[in-house]
């Protein structure tokens, strides 16, 4: 982990780092992610969200171009009448659309096919 310092605890069981480029991780089951993503966003979305055939991933480390692939993706399966809307609103970070409320369970369920998801979670 070069490049990471840890700072103090929010709690026993949750660390902020921070990371070279200056940006806040939280470390939940041993992984960092976003400061709003709780252990129980996490592991309500482990329980609950069911993946599905037709569903698109966009999977990668944070500050990579998540977005932009993301972006393309839509473009791709949506037509270019995509071409200036909010990624997020079609294609949602998953784990930190819930984690913040932005997104329940039931409406990651109503996105159409394909879903075209966002995460930077280690698949488990």
């Amino acid at each position: 982990l070069a490049g990471i310092s840890v700072c103090e605890d929010l709690s026993e069981d949750v660390k902020v780092a921070s990371i070279l480029s200056g940006g806040r991780y939280r470390e939940i089951h041993g992984q960092n992610y976003h400061p709003d993503v709780t252990r129980e966003a996490l592991d309500g979305l482990k329980r609950s969200f069911r993946t599905r055939p037709s569903d698109i991933w966009v999977v990668t480390y944070p500050r990579s171009g998540t977005t932009w692939v993301q972006q393309l993706c839509l473009l791709l399966t949506r037509g270019p009448e995509m071409k200036g809307e909010m990624p997020w609103l079609h294609s949602p970070w998953v784990e930190l659309s819930y984690a913040t409320r932005h997104l329940d369970f039931e409406g990651l369920e109503g996105l159409g096919n394909p879903r075209v998801l966002k995460s930077h979670s280690i698949p488990d």
